[in-house]
Protein backbone atom coordinates (compact mmCIF):
# COMPACT_ATOMS: atom_id res chain seq x y z
CA UNK A 1 0.00 0.00 0.00
CA UNK A 2 1.17 3.51 -1.13
CA UNK A 3 0.64 5.83 2.49
CA UNK A 4 0.32 8.92 0.25
CA UNK A 5 -2.03 7.74 -1.82
CA UNK A 6 -4.19 5.89 1.08
CA UNK A 7 -3.85 8.92 2.81
CA UNK A 8 -5.55 11.18 -0.24
CA UNK A 9 -8.25 9.48 -1.00
CA UNK A 10 -9.22 9.60 2.91
CA UNK A 11 -9.04 13.20 2.72
CA UNK A 12 -11.29 12.90 -0.75
CA UNK A 13 -13.90 10.47 0.88
CA UNK A 14 -13.84 12.55 4.18
CA UNK A 15 -15.06 15.97 2.03
CA UNK A 16 -17.28 13.93 -0.12
CA UNK A 17 -19.57 13.59 2.95
CA UNK A 18 -20.90 16.67 2.50
CA UNK A 19 -19.45 18.67 -0.70
CA UNK A 20 -21.65 21.83 0.08
CA UNK A 21 -19.54 22.36 3.36
CA UNK A 22 -16.25 24.21 3.89
CA UNK A 23 -13.92 22.01 6.41
CA UNK A 24 -10.94 23.33 8.46
CA UNK A 25 -7.11 21.64 8.49
CA UNK A 26 -8.13 21.11 11.75
CA UNK A 27 -11.64 19.25 11.06
CA UNK A 28 -9.68 17.08 8.34
CA UNK A 29 -7.13 16.42 10.41
CA UNK A 30 -9.10 14.65 13.33
CA UNK A 31 -11.49 13.16 10.75
CA UNK A 32 -8.31 11.51 9.23
CA UNK A 33 -5.82 10.86 11.45
CA UNK A 34 -3.12 12.89 9.62
CA UNK A 35 -0.43 14.81 10.99
CA UNK A 36 -1.34 18.53 10.70
CA UNK A 37 1.73 19.41 8.45
CA UNK A 38 1.25 16.04 6.34
CA UNK A 39 -2.21 16.84 5.83
CA UNK A 40 -1.81 20.38 4.73
CA UNK A 41 0.67 19.13 1.87
CA UNK A 42 -1.63 16.74 1.10
CA UNK A 43 -4.14 19.50 0.48
CA UNK A 44 -1.50 21.83 -1.44
CA UNK A 45 -1.03 18.98 -4.16
CA UNK A 46 -5.02 18.73 -4.75
CA UNK A 47 -5.49 21.88 -4.77
CA UNK A 48 -2.50 22.63 -7.29
CA UNK A 49 -4.82 19.62 -9.60
CA UNK A 50 -8.10 21.35 -9.04
CA UNK A 51 -9.36 18.62 -6.69
CA UNK A 52 -9.94 20.33 -3.62
CA UNK A 53 -9.95 23.86 -3.59
CA UNK A 54 -10.57 26.83 -0.59
CA UNK A 55 -13.27 29.32 -0.70
CA UNK A 56 -10.82 32.24 0.24
CA UNK A 57 -7.25 33.02 2.11
CA UNK A 58 -7.39 30.93 5.33
CA UNK A 59 -10.81 29.55 4.72
CA UNK A 60 -12.14 25.89 4.68
CA UNK A 61 -11.64 23.51 1.88
CA UNK A 62 -14.18 21.39 -0.40
CA UNK A 63 -14.11 19.37 -3.47
CA UNK A 64 -13.43 21.03 -6.36
CA UNK A 65 -14.41 20.65 -10.41
CA UNK A 66 -12.10 17.88 -11.19
CA UNK A 67 -13.25 15.71 -8.44
CA UNK A 68 -16.80 16.08 -9.99
CA UNK A 69 -15.33 16.02 -13.46
CA UNK A 70 -14.26 12.43 -12.77
CA UNK A 71 -17.54 10.75 -12.93
CA UNK A 72 -19.43 13.38 -14.58
CA UNK A 73 -21.03 14.59 -11.74
CA UNK A 74 -23.63 17.09 -11.28
CA UNK A 75 -23.25 18.31 -8.23
CA UNK A 76 -20.44 20.86 -9.76
CA UNK A 77 -23.20 21.79 -12.66
CA UNK A 78 -25.31 22.86 -9.44
CA UNK A 79 -22.51 25.28 -7.82
CA UNK A 80 -21.56 26.41 -11.90
CA UNK A 81 -25.46 27.61 -12.11
CA UNK A 82 -26.07 28.76 -8.92
CA UNK A 83 -22.80 31.08 -9.47
CA UNK A 84 -23.92 32.04 -12.54
CA UNK A 85 -27.53 31.95 -12.79
CA UNK A 86 -28.01 35.48 -12.30
CA UNK A 87 -25.61 36.61 -14.53
CA UNK A 88 -26.89 34.95 -17.30
CA UNK A 89 -30.18 36.27 -16.64
CA UNK A 90 -28.73 39.72 -17.00
CA UNK A 91 -27.33 39.29 -19.84
CA UNK A 92 -30.29 37.69 -21.65
CA UNK A 93 -32.33 40.83 -20.40
CA UNK A 94 -29.37 43.70 -22.30
CA UNK A 95 -29.44 41.45 -25.25
CA UNK A 96 -32.94 40.09 -25.60
CA UNK A 97 -31.77 36.95 -27.48
CA UNK A 98 -31.18 33.43 -26.26
CA UNK A 99 -28.30 32.57 -23.70
CA UNK A 100 -27.19 29.19 -22.86
CA UNK A 101 -24.64 27.75 -20.44
CA UNK A 102 -23.25 24.55 -22.09
CA UNK A 103 -20.70 21.67 -20.79
CA UNK A 104 -19.63 18.57 -22.51
CA UNK A 105 -20.98 15.24 -21.23
CA UNK A 106 -18.54 12.48 -23.46
CA UNK A 107 -18.57 13.99 -27.53
CA UNK A 108 -21.94 15.90 -26.56
CA UNK A 109 -22.40 19.38 -25.84
CA UNK A 110 -25.57 19.54 -23.27
CA UNK A 111 -27.65 22.87 -22.31
CA UNK A 112 -27.18 23.20 -18.30
CA UNK A 113 -29.11 26.13 -18.10
CA UNK A 114 -30.87 28.04 -20.73
CA UNK A 115 -32.54 31.80 -20.76
CA UNK A 116 -34.53 32.41 -23.80
CA UNK A 117 -35.45 35.45 -25.33
CA UNK A 118 -38.69 37.12 -25.60
CA UNK A 119 -38.97 37.86 -29.13
CA UNK A 120 -41.73 36.86 -31.60
CA UNK A 121 -39.23 35.15 -34.00
CA UNK A 122 -36.72 32.80 -32.22
CA UNK A 123 -34.12 30.46 -33.01
CA UNK A 124 -34.26 27.61 -31.44
CA UNK A 125 -31.38 25.68 -29.49
CA UNK A 126 -31.36 21.87 -29.30
CA UNK A 127 -30.72 20.24 -25.92
CA UNK A 128 -28.18 17.87 -26.88
CA UNK A 129 -25.67 18.15 -29.48
CA UNK A 130 -22.76 16.90 -30.50
CA UNK A 131 -19.75 18.90 -29.91
CA UNK A 132 -18.64 19.41 -32.99
CA UNK A 133 -21.92 20.83 -34.21
CA UNK A 134 -22.43 23.39 -31.37
CA UNK A 135 -20.86 26.70 -30.94
CA UNK A 136 -20.41 26.16 -27.73
CA UNK A 137 -19.11 23.01 -28.15
CA UNK A 138 -16.82 23.81 -30.15
CA UNK A 139 -15.47 26.89 -27.82
CA UNK A 140 -15.18 24.07 -25.33
CA UNK A 141 -13.04 21.53 -27.42
CA UNK A 142 -10.76 24.50 -28.67
CA UNK A 143 -9.46 25.03 -24.76
CA UNK A 144 -9.25 21.58 -23.99
CA UNK A 145 -5.71 20.17 -22.95
CA UNK A 146 -3.61 18.31 -26.05
CA UNK A 147 -4.10 15.65 -23.94
CA UNK A 148 -8.18 15.86 -23.80
CA UNK A 149 -8.09 16.73 -27.08
CA UNK A 150 -6.20 13.88 -28.20
CA UNK A 151 -9.18 11.45 -26.25
CA UNK A 152 -11.60 12.88 -27.34
CA UNK A 153 -10.86 12.67 -31.15
CA UNK A 154 -9.71 9.24 -30.91
CA UNK A 155 -13.03 8.12 -29.17
CA UNK A 156 -15.65 10.61 -30.96
CA UNK A 157 -13.38 10.83 -34.30
CA UNK A 158 -13.84 13.36 -37.03
CA UNK A 159 -16.83 15.82 -37.38
CA UNK A 160 -18.46 15.20 -40.68
CA UNK A 161 -19.29 17.31 -43.27
CA UNK A 162 -22.93 18.16 -41.66
CA UNK A 163 -21.56 18.61 -37.98
CA UNK A 164 -18.40 20.89 -39.34
CA UNK A 165 -18.29 21.70 -43.03
CA UNK A 166 -14.66 22.24 -44.20
CA UNK A 167 -12.92 20.36 -41.54
CA UNK A 168 -11.75 17.04 -43.27
CA UNK A 169 -8.48 15.81 -41.69
CA UNK A 170 -7.29 15.91 -38.07
CA UNK A 171 -5.00 18.94 -39.13
CA UNK A 172 -7.99 20.71 -40.28
CA UNK A 173 -9.34 20.46 -36.97
CA UNK A 174 -6.54 21.26 -34.79
CA UNK A 175 -6.17 24.28 -36.49
CA UNK A 176 -9.31 25.27 -36.39
CA UNK A 177 -9.62 24.47 -32.55
CA UNK A 178 -6.47 26.72 -32.41
CA UNK A 179 -7.89 29.65 -34.02
CA UNK A 180 -10.73 29.82 -31.69
CA UNK A 181 -8.66 29.46 -29.02
CA UNK A 182 -6.52 32.37 -29.94
CA UNK A 183 -9.26 34.41 -30.95
CA UNK A 184 -11.19 33.55 -27.27
CA UNK A 185 -14.36 33.64 -28.80
CA UNK A 186 -16.21 32.09 -31.58
CA UNK A 187 -18.86 33.46 -33.67
CA UNK A 188 -21.25 31.22 -36.42
CA UNK A 189 -24.22 31.57 -38.54
CA UNK A 190 -25.37 27.75 -39.42
CA UNK A 191 -27.82 27.01 -42.61
CA UNK A 192 -30.67 27.44 -40.53
CA UNK A 193 -29.65 31.34 -40.25
CA UNK A 194 -29.47 30.99 -36.88
CA UNK A 195 -26.04 33.15 -35.35
CA UNK A 196 -24.47 31.68 -32.94
CA UNK A 197 -21.44 33.28 -30.29
CA UNK A 198 -19.65 31.67 -27.98
CA UNK A 199 -16.56 31.79 -25.38
CA UNK A 200 -15.62 29.70 -22.53
CA UNK A 201 -15.65 29.88 -19.05
CA UNK A 202 -12.13 29.36 -17.23
CA UNK A 203 -11.25 27.89 -13.44
CA UNK A 204 -7.59 27.67 -12.67
CA UNK A 205 -6.83 27.71 -16.66
CA UNK A 206 -8.94 24.59 -17.24
CA UNK A 207 -12.12 25.02 -19.60
CA UNK A 208 -15.46 23.72 -17.69
CA UNK A 209 -18.06 24.96 -19.66
CA UNK A 210 -18.93 27.16 -22.03
CA UNK A 211 -21.57 30.60 -22.36
CA UNK A 212 -23.54 31.19 -25.57
CA UNK A 213 -25.95 33.63 -27.62
CA UNK A 214 -28.40 32.24 -30.36
CA UNK A 215 -30.41 34.24 -32.36
CA UNK A 216 -31.33 34.48 -35.97
CA UNK A 217 -29.25 35.82 -38.30
CA UNK A 218 -32.09 38.44 -39.56
CA UNK A 219 -30.96 40.30 -36.07
CA UNK A 220 -27.54 40.00 -36.39
CA UNK A 221 -25.88 42.53 -38.44
CA UNK A 222 -22.95 44.66 -38.16
CA UNK A 223 -24.21 47.02 -35.50
CA UNK A 224 -25.75 44.23 -33.43
CA UNK A 225 -23.18 41.92 -33.95
CA UNK A 226 -20.36 44.18 -32.49
CA UNK A 227 -22.34 44.77 -29.77
CA UNK A 228 -23.45 41.29 -28.82
CA UNK A 229 -19.58 40.53 -28.72
CA UNK A 230 -18.56 42.71 -26.67
CA UNK A 231 -21.73 42.17 -24.47
CA UNK A 232 -20.46 38.31 -24.60
CA UNK A 233 -17.16 39.26 -24.01
CA UNK A 234 -17.77 41.25 -20.77
CA UNK A 235 -19.57 38.09 -19.53
CA UNK A 236 -17.76 35.59 -19.74
CA UNK A 237 -14.76 38.41 -18.00
CA UNK A 238 -16.82 38.99 -14.83
CA UNK A 239 -17.80 34.70 -14.76
CA UNK A 240 -14.23 34.13 -14.76
CA UNK A 241 -13.02 36.50 -12.09
CA UNK A 242 -15.80 34.98 -9.91
CA UNK A 243 -14.93 31.56 -10.56
CA UNK A 244 -11.11 32.06 -9.97
CA UNK A 245 -11.86 34.54 -7.00
CA UNK A 246 -11.29 32.01 -4.60
CA UNK A 247 -9.01 29.14 -5.06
Amino acid sequence: MIQVIHRAFNILEFLAQDPTKEFSLSEIVDNTGLNPATCANILKTMMNRNYVEQTGPKKGYQLSYMAYHLTQGVSYDTILLNQTKSILHQLRDDLNEGVLLSVLRGNKRVILYEVPSTHEILARARQESTAYRATTGRVILANYTPQELDTFINQAGLPIPEEWPGIKTREDLLAALEQIRQAGILVTVDQNHVAGVATPLLKNGMVIASIGIYLPDIRFGLNERAFIINQVKAVADQINSLLNSHK
